[in-house]
């Protein structure tokens, strides 16, 4: 057997392998929707993309060696390059998607639509992607007859089987309105020559800064911290102040196991939102790891200081590229003023860790959802905001799990916008809990 062939028939198994891992993931991404209210579409075409999938690597496997088929340069190494640009694009949508990805149909458009990454450009990038691949596999090493009849077979399964997908995401008046001009398998020219100049030519985004709409005052709110489940956790208040275009907003929780977060944020609000800087303290047995971390956002200067593993005190101080829209301690105030029908597409972020590490918050809007306030009937709308960590990491993430959950945030729209309650994760790695706004309580007096 020729070494080519040997080699060929290692990259099946590999694809194989790796078919297997994707399996074991999406159904982890399963049970991590269904526990938030989303449901699996019955799909009766998911069995024949499985069986296409194993009849390629089979079929390809089998015309190699039972007709004999050479390895020929002009044609496998174009296959391979093709094979491997249609992987990277795979893994993009995996990463962008996070838990969303999923072999299966999953009806979770209320916990929001992911329009960020290749989905600005196409609606169905890993469809496109994965076919792609199933052709150009085979090629690699001249199996002609598989790519002739796998490409036939799947042109009908993904006819089907994204016909299905758009029934369910055009349920979404959100989902509509964000891809109403997006083509659904080959990018626009225009995006094609987007997506080159940002791989020849480095650039940094400046991001989306969000505008001014309802000037920030004074504020004191009462808060409460619960489990998802409504265990309460924490006290909290929010105690905002202003002078002149600048305020100072801080969030503290003091927790019934003597923990404590508290947040402090200086911004300037002068047509546009900018963080100046931010303090954040957490320490505490319901913080694994005590941290201190300080941001000077007009410098770019951050520290951290944390107590490692062994309970040494340790600082890191890191100058960083900052972005314009960083919303460390700004998150409620940008979602408060942004336009729910076009939010911005993304912020920065600085990731609470004893290395500071700058991701991406990609924001998309669920929609509207009904709430109410004693008698009377009202609506807010439904933000997602999910972490980009980027970078090689970022692909990596969603494949061994550790993609951070999706952070959820409801604000009421109007002349004078409000939080309503968020569900997120106070620290790295930690659990997705609850902050609602509440009302004083007071002490009953008999007679």
């Amino acid at each position: 057997m020729a070494v080519s062939t040997r080699v060929f028939l290692g990259l099946l198994v590999i694809v194989a392998l790796l078919r297997l891992i994707e399996l074991v993931i999406s159904k982890g991404h399963q049970r991590l929707l269904a526990r938030r209210g989303a449901r699996k579409v019955s799909d009766p075409y998911f069995r024949w993309m499985v069986f296409l999938h194993i009849s390629v690597l089979i079929g390809a496997a089998a015309e190699v060696i039972l007709a004999h088929r050479p390895f020929i340069p002009a044609l496998g190494f174009p296959a391979l390059a093709l094979f491997l640009m249609a992987n990277v694009v795979r893994w993009w949508t995996i990463r962008t998607l996070g838990v969303h990805w999923n072999v299966q149909v999953m009806d979770a458009q209320h916990l929001g639509i992911v329009s960020g990454g290749p989905y600005r450009f196409v609606r169905h990038p890993n469809y496109a992607a994965v076919f792609v691949e199933m052709v150009a596999l085979p090629l690699i090493h001249t199996a002609w007859i598989t790519a002739l009849a796998g490409s036939v077979a799947h042109v009908w399964v993904l006819a089907k089987r994204v016909a299905l997908e758009e029934r369910v995401l055009e349920a979404s008046p959100v989902y509509r309105r964000a891809m109403v001009d997006r083509p659904r398998f080959i990018p626009k020219m225009r995006a094609i020559l987007v997506v080159a100049a940002a791989l020849v030519i480095p650039t940094m985004s400046l991001g989306d800064q969000v505008r001014v709409r309802h000037t920030e005052g004074l504020v004191h709110g009462f808060l409460a911290l619960r489990t998802v489940e409504g265990t309460p956790l924490a006290d909290g208040d929010l105690l905002q102040t202003a002078r002149g275009t600048q305020v100072t907003s801080r969030l503290v929780f003091h927790f019934k196991d003597g923990s404590l977060h508290d947040e402090t944020a200086v911004f300037s609000q002068r047509q546009l939102f900018r963080l100046v800087s931010d303090h954040l303290v957490q320490r505490g047995p319901s913080f694994p790891q005590p941290i201190d971390m300080t941001i000077d956002a007009l410098k770019g200067q951050v520290t951290v200081r944390y107590t490692d593993d062994r309970g040494q005190a340790k600082v890191e101080s890191e100058h960083l590229n900052l972005p314009t829209d960083l919303a460390n301690g700004l998150i409620l105030t940008m979602l408060k003023n942004a336009d729910p029908t076009a939010p911005p597409k993304s912020v920065g972020y600085i990731a609470a860790t004893p290395k500071p590490r700058l991701v991406k918050l990609e924001i998309s809007a669920a929609g509207e959802e009904p709430f109410a306030t004693g008698g009377a009937s009202r609506k807010a709308w439904h933000y997602v905001l999910k972490v980009d960590i980027g970078g090689l990491s970022g692909v990596i993430a969603p494949l061994l799990g550790k993609q951070p959950p999706d952070s959820h945030v409801w604000i009421l729209p109007g002349e004078a916008p409000a939080f309503v309650k968020s569900e997120q994760p106070l620290y790295n790695g930690g659990p997705v809990w609850r902050i609602e706004l509440v009302s004083p309580v007071w002490p009953k007096h008999d007679g």
